[in-house]
């Protein structure tokens, strides 16, 4: 490590002694691999085989840290299961009360009012999934969406205050959500979850208003919820606002559906698994010296080790990801590995992904998008003006053997199976190519990888707001819609509590994004003034985001640099 880090920089074609270059790019390649497809239960996205013990598997400086709270955490689960007990002894057992007293400390304003429209609204465009959310295109899509559109659109335009649903879409004020790769997921195959068992996993839509009301605290307003796609076997409900319980109950399968998407596509696959390639590229395939290599090295940390204990949920039935979500192993697997078939990466890096939503300029109130997308230039002229360091031409990049086998091992399809690493007529011979790559890859690890961490770990430890599991299936009819149904959806006090655990634990960061005083980037004298450019970049976003929070609904503090590790690291 010692002298890795006093090695000079160098591109390949200038280091004066090329035969020991590659001898040490061999050895540290030796000691990564991916594994074989047919071991790997997520193929064709790529898992990691073989890793170093130490570095990528211990991770004792990670280790170090993070055992305190995980300590703090077990040892409530441990006092909260044996209150629960106690309470269950004395006939003094409150389901929803119990949930309430998982809390450390004073229980936050969002439990208080998890079942406001209000809320609900706002978790699509600053919840745990921000991702969902879509603009109506036309009246035909909307029409698609439900299997009975002729009943369905007259209860929508009696809630539209006199316009009509043409004019709204017109208008760009309709957005949807759609899960159906939830239904697509289902194994073995079915138009919805007909084996009734213990956990139902809906594929529902729904369909919002925007509707700016500055009384109400979240310009979008929540319409109607059909529980399952317009194809699914019957009973398909649906529920308006003003279903009472009904509606309730419609909300609920709706969260459920988003925390099963949320897992498997938003945060696991987008994130977690995205970077898996580039860390196994970068580690197999740059030497340590490489520019790139020290530009990704505080982004990649400990970012393997990472991924097999994320792996290892999609896989173990003992685990925290049988125990919590609707659909079964085999179902979230299948989420994944279809969601990772249908998208590139450049289509899904933050300006193209909300444009091919249709909300790059509506809803405007977004949290999401708009607080994101101050990260996109401040990253972008940092890796720009890192690169212009040591390539002073684009033909420096078309030469540089060590980056191309990078990105040839980044798209083999038995190795990074990167779909999309290069947008349409683009290849790796130029600096800009390489700088969007570069800046796509640091904003994943950074503050597109926090967004759905630390928001999942602030707002799950409510399963009433977001339950991740349906105990029970949906009504045949409105003589179902009662609170004991869905009081009995919720699920139970153990696996609640698990719940908790994990995202008390889970709140954790190693570093800070931008902060590279423990790396080689860091004591780069000629990176100086451009680190200190970008750390002054990320204090105006910080004050820019925290002036945006003292006029929004619900806070937003988990987009904030300052709460933004550098790498995917937990």
């Amino acid at each position: 490590m010692v002298i890795a880090a006093l090695r000079p920089l160098r591109l390949p074609n200038d280091d004066p002694d090329p035969d020991r270059r590659r001898a040490r790019v061999a050895r540290r390649a030796a000691r990564y691999d991916v594994m074989a497809a047919s071991e790997n239960q997520l193929a064709p996205v790529m898992s990691s085989g073989k890793l170093p013990l130490v570095s990528e598997k211990v991770r004792l400086p990670w280790v170090a840290s993070f055992l305190p709270r995980y300590g703090l955490a077990q040892a409530n689960r441990g006092a909260k299961k044996a209150l629960s007990l106690l309470q269950k002894a004395v006939f003094r057992y409150d389901k929803l009360r119990s949930y309430e007293q998982l809390f450390l400390g004073p229980v936050p304003d969002f439990v208080k009012d998890f079942d406001s429209d209000v809320d609900f609204a706002w978790r699509r465009i600053a919840g745990p999934n921000p991702l969902s959310l879509t603009k109506v295109p036309d009246r035909a899509r909307l029409e698609a969406l439900f299997f009975d559109p002729a009943a369905v659109l007259p209860r929508i335009e009696t809630q539209l205050g006199g316009s009509t649903v043409d004019a709204e879409i017109a208008a760009g004020k309709l957005f949807f959500l759609d899960y159906r790769i939830l239904q697509r997921s289902l194994v073995p195959a079915a138009t919805r979850d007909t084996r009734w068992r213990r956990k139902y996993l809906p594929a529902p839509v729904a369909v919002f208003w925007e509707n700016p009301d500055p009384a109400r605290g979240c310009d979008l307003v929540p319409l109607v919820i059909q529980v399952d796609q317009h194809d699914a076997d019957p009973p398909n409900r649906v529920w308006y606002p003003t279903d009472g319980v009904g509606w309730r109950i419609g909300k609920l399968y709706v969260e459920v559906a988003d925390e099963n998407f949320h897992v498997a596509v938003g945060h696991v696959l987008r994130t977690h698994l995205t970077m898996d390639p580039f860390c196994m590229a970068t580690y197999r395939n740059l030497d340590r010296s490489h520019p790139v290599h020290v530009l990704l090295e505080p982004h990649l940390r400990f970012t393997l080790g990472t991924n097999e204990a994320a792996y290892n949920n999609f896989v173990d039935r003992t685990d925290a990801y049988f125990t919590f979500y609707a659909g079964t192993l085999e179902e979230l697997r299948k989420t994944v590995t279809l969601s990772h078939g249908e998208n590139d990466l450049w289509q899904l890096a933050l300006d193209e992904e909300v444009a091919a939503r249709g909300v790059e300029t509506g809803p405007a109130e977004y949290p999401y998008r708009d607080d994101l997308s101050l990260y996109l230039a401040p990253i972008r002229d940092f890796v720009e003006g890192y690169l212009n360091l040591f390539y002073g031409s684009d033909a420096d990049v078309f030469a540089d053997w060590e980056l191309q086998a990078w990105a040839a091992e980044l798209q083999a399809g038995d190795r990074g199976h990167v779909r999309g690493l290069f947008r349409p007529g683009e290849a790796l011979d130029s600096i800009a190519t390489l700088a969007r790559i570069l800046a796509q890859v640091i904003f994943i690890a950074g503050p597109g990888h926090a967004s759905q961490h630390f928001s999942q770990m602030q707002y799950y430890r409510y399963p009433p707001a977001f339950a991740a599991s349906a105990y029970a299936p949906p009504p045949a009819d409105a003589s179902g819609d009662t609170a004991a149904h869905w009081r009995d959806m919720l699920p139970p006090f153990d696996a609640a509590n698990l719940r908790f655990a994990y995202s008390t634990f889970g709140d954790f960061r190693f570093d800070r994004f931008g902060d590279y005083r423990r790396y080689r980037l860091g004591w780069l004298r000629a990176a100086r003034p451009l680190v200190a450019t970008f750390q002054a970049s990320l204090r105006d976003i910080e004050t820019t985001m925290e002036a945006r929070d003292r006029d929004r609904h619900r806070d937003c503090s988990f987009y904030r640099p300052s709460r933004v590790p550098n790498s995917i690291n937990i």
